[in-house]
């Protein structure tokens, strides 16, 4: 009996998290902004402020409330989640594999650190502790399927900063994993 609820409960999450994801990708409006493009075609979203970080190899994206230091070779996109959060999506490519590092920042109101964290627990991910903009945190690591995944998430002020990485490779990637290490390391609140 018990058997047939565990598998009942891990049919209902997984029903729950496909539900969940296909809204997300369905509501999901990403806007391409060149980093030249100037401020007043942008004026919803958090300016570009095109600072290189003192090594000339990294450039910054800067919020409202944060800035996002990020390698110079990679694109950036800025959009909105449907809910009103904000995006900001980071292309790049290691050999011939394709990654990408993603930053929501949402209202506390629609999600929470606890609710990320369980959501990454529930896949089976492995989890540490890491700091985030001056934050104690969890990061989480792992694969379902074909992308291998990192995420780490903090509150602040009244939001929260998801940053999630993720890669398609048949081997885990120690290099392109310490490139997300490290735009997690230089992420600050401002």
């Amino acid at each position: 009996m018990s058997q047939k609820l565990l598998i009942t409960g891990g049919f209902c999450a997984f029903l729950l998290f496909l539900m969940g994801a296909s809204y997300l990708l369905t509501n999901y409006n990403i806007n391409t902004v060149p980093k030249d493009t100037s401020a007043e075609n942008n004026a919803d979203l958090p300016a570009d402020d095109g600072s290189k970080s003192d090594d000339g190899e990294w450039e910054v994206y800067t919020g409202e409330t944060y800035k996002l230091s990020y390698p110079q070779d990679l694109s950036l996109e800025a959009g909105e989640v449907s809910d009103g959060g904000q995006e900001i999506l980071l292309k790049g490519k290691h050999g011939s594999t394709n990654y990408t590092i993603e930053l929501q920042v949402l209202d506390n109101t629609t999600s929470s650190v606890v609710d990320i964290h369980e959501l990454f627990r529930s896949f089976k991910y492995q989890e540490e502790n890491i700091v985030m903009g001056g934050l104690e945190t969890k990061i989480f690591s792992g694969k379902i399927d074909k992308p291998w995944e990192k995420a780490v998430a903090v509150e602040y002020k009244g939001n929260i900063y998801k940053l999630q990485f993720s890669y398609e490779s048949e081997q885990q990637s120690p290099q392109m994993e310490e490139i997300f290490r490290q735009v997690i390391d230089r992420f600050s609140f401002i």
